[in-house]
Parts: structure tokens; C-alpha cells; sequence
């Protein structure tokens, strides 16, 4: 907390913020300062397409807004448990998609998606890029052919992106799914990972899509 009070000094416009701060309800969207400065981080993205939510909050409220029962839905897995237990509480169909491991490294088995998609069709793709805890990778060429497979079957597309900037060193940094797939590509970031800030309890989903956003900001209204 020391730290970021420090880097609050460090700017007079940053400093009046923390003098000032209210502690009675808060924008149910996010300050628009954070949304304004989460938005710099994506290409083309304003701060009306970004939401700020705990991370577990974000997961919850999205795949509220995105599936029911009697969908499909592709996860890759493992994964952080509520990306794929909270669609199937919701009674989806959750088909775990497990990450292969290799002679050297743990891979996506592209292949075995495309069968998926085509013996299920589903609603939604969820997946964990850079992986945890295997350390997966995809390369760009990877992701624009899942995100081909997306568009192929009006898939919408879920990815976790909150060890993004993790990545080993000379491995490439993906695009983000929003700025890749800008129809139905939603993209899940935070401060716990990568930041190494998760006592914060601050995380964002953005996407190009505004009836998604201002579908789970409506949820929103019902949960926080």
C-alpha cells in the first residue's frame, strides 16, 4: 500500500483522487479514470466496452449472460474451477478440453477442438492463454484459427487472460481476444496475476460487443 501511495504522489491529479475519495457507493461500472486507463491497454477498445468487476465476479456474471441449459460449452482444461463449474450449474454442457502434454512443453490440440466444434457446435469457447499452471502457449496463427472456428459456428469466445505479460521470456505475446475476434471475443484481465496485486480484488471484462457488456453490467446491478 506504501508503493502505491508513493506512485500516487508522483502525480498531483492521482494524489486529489486518494484525498478525496468517497467511501459510499461507487460507479457500478467502474470508476471511469480505471475504465479510461484498462481501455489503453487494448486496440480500438473505449471505456464503454470495458467493465470492472472482481475477477471471480466477472467469470460468474459472464457466463450468466452467455449460456443456460442446454448448451454446449467447450473449456479448456485445467483451469480456474468456476470457468467451466459455473456453466454447469446453469445446467450447460461443459466438454473439458485438456491440454496435452508434449516431449518438451504442454500444447493445445487443435485438432481435437475442431472435432469438438463439429460434434457439438457450441455456444461458448472458453479458454486459459498463457495456461495455468501448465505454461501453454498458443501462437497467433493458433488463435486465429480458433478464432475461425468461433465465426465458423457463432461461437462466442471466453478467454482468461489474467497471467497475460507472464509469458516466457521470447515466447510472443497473443493478441487479446477482443481486439482479435471483435464480435463476440471477451477478454478477462486483472490485477492478481501479473500485477502480483490480488488482495485488490480488481479485475476487468472488456469486449467490442456493448449488448454482452451492458447485459452482465445489468446483472451487476443485481449481485453487488
Amino acid at each position: 500500500l506504501k508503493h502505491l501511495l508513493d506512485l500516487a504522489k508522483s502525480s498531483p491529479e492521482y494524489l486529489l483522487l486518494w484525498e478525496e475519495m468517497s467511501l459510499g457507493y461507487s460507479v457500478q461500472a467502474g470508476h471511469p479514470l480505471l475504465r479510461s486507463k484498462v481501455a489503453t491497454r487494448y486496440i480500438d477498445i473505449t471505456p464503454e466496452d470495458v467493465g470492472i468487476f472482481a475477477p471471480q465476479e466477472g467469470i460468474y456474471l459472464s457466463m450468466l449472460a452467455l449460456v443456460k441449459a442446454g448448451d454446449s460449452c467447450i473449456v479448456s482444461t485445467p483451469c480456474y474451477q468456476s470457468l467451466h463449474s459455473v456453466a454447469e450449474a446453469l445446467g450447460t454442457k461443459v466438454i473439458k478440453w485438456n491440454v496435452k502434454k508434449g516431449t518438451d512443453r504442454w500444447f493445445f490440440d487443435l485438432e481435437e477442438l475442431e472435432r469438438y466444434f463439429q460434434s457439438h457446435s457450441p455456444t461458448l469457447l472458453v479458454l486459459n492463454v498463457p495456461h495455468n499452471p501448465t505454461g501453454a502457449m498458443m501462437s497467433q496463427h493458433d488463435l486465429d484459427y480458433v478464432v475461425g472456428l468461433c465465426r465458423k459456428h457463432n461461437t462466442w469466445l471466453f478467454v482468461d487472460e489474467m497471467y497475460r505479460g507472464l509469458e516466457d521470456i521470447g515466447v510472443p505475446r497473443l493478441e487479446n481476444a477482443c481486439d482479435v475476434y471483435p464480435e463476440k471475443g471477451i477478454s478477462l484481465g486483472g490485477l492478481s496475476k501479473s500485477f502480483g496485486l490480488p488482495g485488490l480484488r480488481i479485475g476487468w471484462i472488456v469486449s467490442h460487443n456493448q449488448h454482452f457488456i451492458s447485459k452482465i453490467l445489468s446483472l451487476k446491478d443485481c449481485k453487488s
